[in-house]
């Protein structure tokens, strides 16, 4: 790869312009659109992305988004629609899952392999996967385990607050001052 350029995943990026050159199977995740080879510069094929496709390692024949017909584009953006159903629906699929294993019933003998002696420590009658990981969550907490603590504490419901609302006695001008100078120095609140 030639030293003015930057490799990014499946993309080579040319500093200081907006060309981007997809590698390997054509994908451009940039969304801008995909450019012929870089002024036909030279791909060796010898790079880790370049799947053996030789000289111009499958890029030459790429063209940008907005020079596609618009049929062209009606068909990609299509297809993009469709694969972004489909990761959705795999996502609910696994969530859906993920809640029918936490809300099952554990047997007693996995109940005790999970939390040996701390088994007590669960609400009456709840023998649930989700009962017995909180069960556990506490167990570890108490064994001195600060992330577990911070789960705990969380899931209880006592997160603090990130954004502390502190008003120390500061005017409205005061306030609309300090918003112009943020401003100015770029510098995103409120």
């Amino acid at each position: 790869m030639a030293e003015n350029k930057v490799q990014d995943n499946n993309n080579t990026v040319i500093p200081g312009t907006d060309e981007v050159v997809t590698s390997g199977d054509g994908v451009n995740n940039s969304g801008i659109g995909n450019v012929d080879a870089v002024n036909n510069s030279e791909c060796t094929g010898n790079d880790k992305n370049s799947k053996g496709k030789g000289k111009y390692n499958g890029t030459k024949n790429l063209r940008p988004y907005n020079q596609l017909t618009e049929e062209e584009q009606k068909a990609l953006t299509s297809k993009g629609g469709k694969a972004s159903g489909e990761a959705r629906r795999r996502k609910r699929d696994m969530r859906e899952m993920m809640q029918a294993i936490l809300n099952a019933d554990m047997t007693a003998e996995q109940i005790d392999e999970v939390l040996g002696s701390s088994k007590n420590l669960l609400p009456d009658g709840d023998k649930s996967a989700m009962a017995v990981l909180c069960t556990k969550m506490v167990q570890e907490t108490a064994k001195g385990n600060y992330k577990a603590f911070e789960s705990v504490r969380d899931t209880a419901g006592f997160k603090p607050e990130k954004n502390i609302n502190l008003d120390a006695g500061i005017s409205e001008a005061d306030k609309e001052l300090l918003e112009k100078v943020a401003k100015r120095m770029g510098i995103e609140g409120k």
